[in-house]
């Protein structure tokens, strides 16, 4: 290489290069090879030399030493492995204002987080001797995060520019393993011993989770990932509240969370997207839209319980009228067959009408010519009795007699056949003001019939006395003839 100057810096109580380690000469030997000035000197010796940013100082101790005196001068301080594995492998030489023990973390820059202020500066010593650089903030050139938490802003921005998450005790193994070991910050069976977890640092509680076996699970998932689970809300130190189910957005436990800006309220699905991906994801659109979409069930779940209730109130409703329906259609039928019973009388009720004003008439016919028959009997008994001296006694026909009981008992008869009609047509009238109001003037001529039915029974009555006293005074003309020894011709 041109332009730079290499010098092995031997120790004071040295008394040439013969004296020097084994490692200074091997790193001595190779530089041979690559750089046209290399030089051997004491350190007491490099006062006198004129130093520039071109002088490469090897140094085999690092410890307890102070090297600002060259590091102002522009001079690279670095470390006999250091120099030899960067002029073996073709990596062009750090060069930093600040001692090189070891190239392990060339071309990283690391950054760290959630971390206290101490172990911060011994990150970055360390850093620097291991020929990283070290930033406070998260650079688009970070290339490493030494997290002392999953949980902060940091986190999340490395997520999302892909920088690799790591423990602090990758520094402390990568440090004692590059001071005598050429040693490759890509290793990635070390960054994979060595990787910050997920959960790492995280305190976890969940809301709506009821399943015993489901808590146990959950624990051990986030315990096995470096965080560690809680059953207890606890607003000044947990990081991320889990939500299982849709009952979870309306626990006080949500409700408390969401009031505290540095508690993430997740769902279930974070876990694991976050255990693949093998880092937390913190996308708050993403747990934004889930959460949406739980508030959006557990909503669905209260509408659809109050249509379960309101349908519940509807189906006992429509049992009950179902049942009522269903007496009532009972009912109704044997309303009905009530009814059809009733019809079919009062279908015949118009022929028994008929036939009672028939029967009518022909009682008032009887009953005048019963009557008519009583004024002749009693003109004849009127005429007998003048007729007749008082001295005799009269004999009356038999056939005068059987013709008059006859008569009276085919009227009584009749009588007692009218009678069981009345009774009939007035059964027939109660039945009809009941079924059908229609049927009143029906009713009315029955009722006109019956009062004329009882004129006429009233008539009859007044015909039996006639005949009684027609009997007795037949009784009498016979009488009278037998004494007399006439008999009666016409009566």
């Amino acid at each position: 290489m041109a332009n730079i100057r290499v010098t092995f810096v031997l120790p004071n109580n040295a008394r040439d290069e013969s004296e020097a380690s084994h490692v200074m000469k091997q790193a001595y030997n190779s530089c041979k090879n690559f750089v046209n000035e290399i030089f051997w000197a004491k350190e007491t010796d490099l006062n006198s030399r004129d130093l520039s940013k071109g002088d490469y100082l090897v140094f085999e101790e690092f410890s307890n030493k102070d090297y600002t005196q060259y590091t102002e001068r522009k001079c690279v301080v670095i470390s006999p492995l250091a120099i030899s594995v960067c002029l073996v492998e073709g990596k062009q030489i750090p060069k930093f204002n600040w001692p090189i023990l070891s190239v392990a973390l060339y071309g990283c820059e690391v950054t760290c987080t959630q971390l206290p202020k101490n172990l911060k500066e011994s990150i970055k010593e360390k850093v620097q001797l291991m020929g990283g650089s070290y930033s406070g903030d998260l650079t688009n050139s970070v290339t490493h995060l030494i997290c002392g938490s999953s949980n902060s802003e940091k986190y999340r921005l490395a997520v999302e520019k892909g920088v690799l998450l790591m423990l602090p005790t990758w520094i402390d193994y990568m440090f004692e393993l590059s001071q005598k070991n050429n040693v490759n910050c890509h290793n990635k069976k070390i960054l994979d011993e060595y990787k910050c977890p997920p959960f790492y640092g995280l305190s976890i509680c969940a809301t709506g989770l009821t399943s015993g076996p489901q808590k146990t699970r959950l624990s051990e998932v986030i315990k096995t990932n470096g965080g560690s689970f809680t059953g207890t809300l606890i607003l000044s130190k947990t990081d991320v509240l889990i939500c299982y189910g849709t009952t979870s957005s309306t626990s006080e436990k949500y409700k408390s969370a969401r009031r505290v800006p540095s508690i993430w309220c997740v769902t279930p699905n974070w876990i694991d997207d976050s255990v693949e991906k093998e880092k937390s994801i913190y996308n708050r659109e993403k747990v934004d839209l889930e959460l949406r979409e739980i508030i959006t069930m557990c909503n669905n779940r209260l509408i659809f319980e109050q249509l379960n209730k309101i349908i519940d109130d509807c189906a006992l409703h429509l049992s009950d009228e179902e049942t009522r329906f269903k007496l009532q259609l009972e009912y109704d039928k044997e309303l009905l067959g009530k009814n059809l019973k009733q019809e079919e009388r009062i279908a015949h009720m118009p022929s028994q009408i008929s036939n009672l004003k028939r029967l009518q008439n022909e009682i008032q016919t009887q009953t005048a010519l019963i009557e008519r028959t009583l004024q002749d009997v009693e003109q004849v008994l009127i005429d007998v009795e003048q007729k007749i001296p008082p001295q005799c006694t009269c004999q009356r026909k038999p056939t005068n007699k059987e013709e008059t009981y006859l008569l009276i008992e085919d009227i009584s008869a009749k009588l007692i056949n009218r009678q069981q009609q009345i009774e009939e047509a007035q059964a027939c009238d109660e039945l009809l003001a009941q079924i059908n109001p229609d049927v009143e003037s029906i009713a009315q001529i029955m009722i006109r019939s019956l009062q004329n039915l009882e004129s006429i029974e009233l008539k009859i009555g007044k015909m039996k006395e006639k005949l009684n006293e027609v009997e007795f005074y037949k009784q009498a003309c016979y009488h009278k003839y037998k004494k007399v020894g006439r008999k009666l011709t016409k009566f």
